[in-house]
């Protein structure tokens, strides 16, 4: 919490964007052609991947933006 209102850049980021980017691959690699149950779910997890990596590179890019200070 040290300098807490300002926003420092962390390049510390990239790792989780490329373990979130690796799962979102893996998960993407479970749909099936044919629109089932299981499909649906694993759109649902698709679409929740993508907000967390939409959320990491918010993150990662806020800092290094002009728009929050």
């Amino acid at each position: 919490m040290s300098s807490f209102p300002d926003v420092q850049p962390c390049l510390w980021l990239i790792l989780p964007f490329l373990v979130v980017c690796g799962a979102t691959w893996d998960t993407a690699r479970c749909l099936q052609k044919r629109w089932n149950f299981y499909h649906g779910a694993v759109l649902l997890l698709l679409y929740v991947d993508l907000m967390i990596l939409l959320m990491i590179v918010f993150f990662l890019l806020a800092p290094y933006s002009n728009v929050l200070l």
